[in-house]
């Protein structure tokens, strides 16, 4: 019972800080599902949190990021950020402009960190009753703030300060145990930090499963042989199917390629639900709905308060996910036992980075031409190389400068014929990895055609 009391203050806190707006009567969950995940919740599953053990003899207090802190640094790099059809000349110019504030916004996380830690360190010694040494060493002040870093965005608030990590404990009526611990450490002066309270948790990678188990899910989730050969080229299989992440710029992020849900509270991650929903209700139904974790029709987050049954969606849903552990574990859970999710992340994950299908827009000519990407890239060679531009920046590289000068280049004047430099475009695009050289992928040949060739280079970013 002591537990669970102090589980209701803490819910009740972290939803009054995120300032979460629930409704009482939500358009996901019905009366017969509200009861359903209560009484789980209150018979089947447990939820503890408190401070760590060590707290007893270390002291509670840590030093870790300001969310103030990383929301100024970010601001601060996004002003530098150009278009990429600006000219070299401005290009080098924020890129040094960025070089120095990194170097001193480096040196001020550095001193912040100092400070905080031996406030930290203070602050421990009268808890335990002895001295603590601080968690990090003191740093010198940093030289005096670019003059014109400060008169964008004035003097940054601090950018560490002690807090209190919590331990999280949650069970499930099947055995599963999780847990996690608040304040999660990232790299010094980092710019995607923003909630303090939030977890992570790296989970199993997917490439080091068993070959047929992989095999047997891209079966099972319709995914063929050459997608899978592509999918697995790219790496898009580092991470883990019970991965998630609660701390940065994604809100909520889930699973192998982290689906998030970004600011509307849906995004990449509600599409996974929704392919799961409509594919495996019955196991949705299972490791979701039941713990009181949904997804709208248009593919927004939905989370059921286990206590009180309000209902919160969009971004009050990711909130009240970040907020209370138990949904991060279900989602981990999830992960590590349902083929079904998994399977959901393969389809959607396909779905959205695959490119053979999408349409790819570029002028030739003065006039703007339509084609998909499988019609200029038909090797599996060139739609890693895609893939891998896709899965990285969401787009497809310089594709739209590059092949119109590379059609110049070698005389070829209508879009349907650009396949025949396909390895000539491979080589151009090759981004982190070069993709001709991977021996179980498809690869075009290089053309005979050598037309007005220019010499170029080959990556970029």
């Amino acid at each position: 019972m002591k537990g669970m009391r102090s589980l209701l203050i803490i819910t009740a806190a972290a939803a009054a800080a995120y300032g979460s707006s629930p409704v009482e009567e939500g358009p996901v969950f019905s009366p017969e599902s509200r009861a359903e995940v209560m009484t789980y919740w209150s018979t089947q599953g447990t939820y503890d949190a408190g401070l760590p053990e060590s707290a007893k003899t270390e002291g509670s207090w840590k030093t870790r990021p300001t969310v103030e802190g990383s929301e100024w640094i970010y601001l601060a790099y996004k002003s530098l950020r150009v278009d990429k059809d600006a000219e070299e000349s401005l290009k080098e110019e924020k890129a040094a402009i960025r070089s120095r504030w990194r170097k001193w916004l480096d040196t001020r996380g550095s001193y912040d960190r100092g400070v905080a830690a031996a406030d930290a360190a203070d602050r421990n010694a009268a808890e335990v009753g002895n001295k603590v040494k601080a968690e990090y060493a003191p740093a010198p002040k940093p030289d005096q703030m670019p003059r014109d870093l400060k008169e964008q965005f004035g003097a940054p608030p601090m950018l560490y300060e002690p807090v209190q990590p919590y331990e999280h404990r949650i069970s499930f009526h099947d055995g599963t145990k999780l847990a996690y611990t608040s304040g999660v450490r990232v790299p010094n002066a980092w710019a995607y930090y923003r909630h303090q309270d939030g977890v992570r948790s790296s989970g199993s990678r997917v490439k080091t499963l068993p070959a047929e188990q992989i095999d047997a899910l891209f079966r099972g989730a319709g995914i063929s042989e050459s997608e899978q050969r592509i999918m697995q080229a790219v790496s898009i299989l580092e991470g883990g199917f019970d991965a998630v992440n609660t701390y940065d710029t994604g809100h909520v992020s889930i699973g192998f390629i982290q689906f998030a849900c970004l600011n509307e509270g849906g995004h990449s991650l509600g599409q996974v639900l929704l392919s799961m929903k409509a594919n495996n209700p019955e196991a949705y139904h299972d490791n979701f709905q039941q713990m009181g974790l949904d997804v709208t029709d248009d593919g927004l987050l939905a989370a059921l308060d286990p206590i009180t049954g309000l209902e919160f969606t969009g971004p009050e849903a990711a909130n009240k996910i970040i907020a209370d552990k138990r949904f991060p574990a279900v989602f981990q859970r999830a992960g590590q036992l349902c083929e079904e999710f998994r399977m959901a992340q393969l389809v959607t994950a396909r779905n959205l980075y695959y490119p053979e299908e999408m349409t790819f827009e570029v002028e030739i000519d003065g006039e703007l031409q339509a084609v998909t990407i499988g019609e200029i890239f038909k090797t599996e060679a060139g739609l890693a190389t895609i893939m891998d531009r896709k899965v990285q920046t969401g787009g497809f590289g310089d594709l739209d400068e590059l092949l119109p000068d590379m059609m110049a280049d070698y005389g070829i004047t209508e879009l349907a014929d650009a396949s025949a430099i396909e390895y000539e475009l491979i080589s151009a695009m090759k981004h982190r990895k070069d993709y001709l050289q991977t021996q179980d992928l498809s690869r075009p040949q290089p053309t005979s055609r050598s037309g007005g060739r220019r010499k170029r280079g080959g990556g970029g970013g």
